[in-house]
């Protein structure tokens, strides 16, 4: 937050930028691996396990305390400066984002010969509307402060709601997240 002339107590987690406020400056570029024999037999069987068996899901809960009172902080500060007031959501873009950049494999998509290991991250966002649920892409996520991942939500979200979206804004998203904990849903 230090662009925005906003001091933030960092000195318990080594700074803005090991807190991920600040975005990485680094690209990578996509990168395909063919599929050996083996590797397109493994993908066959996955895709039709995931289409035909039931499947469940394991979850875990953490402790956000800590991510609680840094937000707080944030928030405390930021709005001493007339800046935005960020939400939980608006930390779990940045994670999500921090963490898809750290191990990048989990930003690919498989293209029935290949995998695709894309080197942008372009975040899609679950939006609800009042037709059902959209996802509005933030493009080059990776480049964004949490201000600026913030600040184009809202935008998206605001102009999906006014069905003002094009259908490029929806396309293209290498990762999405849902994030339904607002209406209590705890999974």
């Amino acid at each position: 937050f230090a662009e925005e002339g906003i001091e933030v107590d960092t000195s318990a987690s080594g700074g803005g930028s090991a807190l991920g406020l600040l975005p990485p400056p680094a690209r990578r570029p996509d990168q395909s691996t063919p599929l050996t024999g083996m590797r397109r037999v493994i993908a066959q069987r996955l895709l039709e396990s995931k289409t035909t068996i039931p499947h469940f899901y394991l979850n875990i809960e953490i402790d956000t305390e800590a991510l609680m009172a840094m937000r707080e902080q944030v928030n405390a500060a930021s709005l001493a400066n007339d800046g935005p007031k960020y939400t939980v959501n608006d930390f779990i873009m940045r994670a999500t984002v921090l963490a898809t950049d750290a191990v990048p494999q989990v930003n690919a998509s498989f293209q029935g010969d290949a995998i695709l290991e894309h080197g942008e991250i372009h975040l899609s966002v679950a939006v609800a509307i009042k037709e059902g649920l959209v996802t509005p892409v933030i493009r080059s996520a990776q480049t964004k402060s949490i201000k600026e991942l913030a600040s184009e939500l809202k935008d998206l979200a605001s102009r999906a709601k006014d069905k003002k979206l094009t259908p490029d804004e929806m396309q293209g998203g290498t990762i999405t997240i849902s994030n339904l904990g607002a209406f209590g849903i705890g999974h």
